[in-house]
C-alpha cells in the first residue's frame, strides 16, 4: 500500500465493539514496518448503538494510550459526547495523553437520532 500510496496515513481501530481484552484491542498497535499505524482510534468513554455496546472502561482507555504512546502512535481521540472532551482533559492534566492531540468529534449518531430527539420526532 505505501508503494502506491507512500503520504497514506493507516489508522488502525481499538473498537470495543468487537474486542474485549486489552491483549485483542491493542494487537493492532503491533504492527510493524510498512503495516505500522501513524494513527489509532481511541474512544474516550463507553456508549451504545442500536445493537450493541461500545465499552471503554478508564482502566482499558489509559493502557490503550499508554501502549499508543510506547510505539509512537499518536491517538485519533474518538468523541461522541462532549463528557469525552472532559475525561480528556483529565488525561492531558495526568501526562496519559500529550501534544500534538487528533480529535474526532462525532455528536451525530444513528441516522439522525439526536436531532430527531430534539425534535420530538424520533419514532424509535
Amino acid at each position: 500500500m505505501r508503494t502506491q500510496c507512500p503520504d497514506a496515513i493507516i489508522c488502525v481501530s481499538t473498537s470495543g465493539r468487537l474486542f474485549k481484552t486489552f491483549e485483542q484491542r491493542s494487537q493492532v498497535l503491533e504492527l510493524e514496518g510498512e503495516l505500522k499505524p501513524e494513527l489509532a482510534s481511541l474512544t474516550l468513554g463507553s456508549l451504545n448503538f442500536p445493537k450493541g455496546a461500545s465499552v471503554n472502561e478508564p482502566a482499558m482507555i489509559r493502557a490503550l494510550a499508554e501502549k499508543m504512546s510506547e510505539r509512537g502512535i499518536m491517538p485519533e481521540l474518538e468523541v461522541f459526547d462532549l463528557g469525552m472532551v472532559d475525561y480528556a482533559k483529565y488525561l492531558i492534566q495526568k501526562n496519559i495523553l500529550r501534544a500534538p492531540l487528533y480529535f474526532n468529534l462525532m455528536l451525530v449518531l444513528c441516522q439522525g437520532c439526536f436531532v430527531g430527539c430534539v425534535l420530538g420526532t424520533n419514532n424509535r
